[in-house]
C-alpha cells in the first residue's frame, strides 16, 4: 500500500468524515473507494472512446439493412 497526501478544503474533509462515519467506515477506505468509482468511470469513457473509433456507420447500416420489414409481434409491440 501506498501513501498519499493530499491538500483538499475544510469543509470537504468534513463532509467526508460525516459520510464515513456516517457507513461506520474510515476516511481511508471512503476515499479510495471514491477514487476507485470515479477512476472507473473515466476508464470506461476511454474505452467507449476506443470502440467507438473502431466502429463504422456504413457497417451499423448494413447490419440494420438485414432486419425484415415485417411488423413484430403482438408481444413486442408498445
Amino acid at each position: 500500500m501506498s501513501e498519499l497526501t493530499v491538500r483538499i478544503p475544510d469543509y470537504l474533509r468534513q463532509r467526508a468524515e460525516a459520510v464515513a462515519g456516517k457507513e461506520k467506515m474510515s476516511l481511508d477506505q471512503l476515499v479510495s473507494l471514491a477514487l476507485v468509482s470515479h477512476l472507473s468511470g473515466w476508464m470506461a469513457q476511454d474505452e467507449m472512446a476506443l470502440r467507438a473509433k473502431r466502429g463504422s456507420w456504413e457497417k451499423f447500416q448494413a447490419v440494420l439493412d438485414k432486419v425484415p420489414e415485417d411488423e413484430p409481434a403482438e408481444y413486442d409491440r408498445r
